[in-house]
């Protein structure tokens, strides 16, 4: 069972944090001659996480997922650069940021530990008396 925030619906959840979220343009580079050079096609997108609302426990592993992502501010850095239009590439830099989100938004699994079968306890005390009938009998030889 997946917990979102608030289980709030994904696309109310980026109106939530649109204060929390800044976009600015950049140059791009890569393909596209002269109008590339020239023009300001990339995003720098930047998400501010302490003005985002989200739980603190959420943010503690939006934090740990964020990697080189996070600067010292507390602000996640996406570039996205890969699209030739300012447009596409807000698309991309915005659904990077709700995948890393909807993944930070998930409690992980509390792993249960499985016990051993009957079967591998009983094959694992009878090596335990093999080991040790081999043992007794180094003790009982005389030189």
């Amino acid at each position: 069972m997946c917990r979102r925030f608030d289980s709030a619906p994904r696309h109310h959840f980026m109106k939530y944090l649109s204060e929390a979220v800044s976009i600015s343009p950049m140059g791009a580079g890569g393909p596209g001659g002269q109008h590339q050079n020239r023009s300001l096609t990339g995003v720098t997108l930047t998400f501010r996480i302490s003005q985002s609302g989200i739980p603190e426990d959420a943010a503690e592993r939006l934090r740990l997922m964020a990697g080189s992502r996070l600067n010292s501010r507390d602000e996640i850095i996406i570039q996205a650069r890969e699209h030739r239009s300012l447009e596409q590439n807000i698309r991309a830099a915005r659904k990077r940021l709700e995948k890393l989100l909807d993944r930070a938004s998930r409690k992980p699994r509390v792993r249960v530990p499985s016990k051993p079968t009957a079967a591998s306890r009983e094959k694992r005390l009878q090596e335990k008396r093999l080991r040790s009938q081999a043992k007794q009998r180094r003790r009982e030889q005389e030189y």
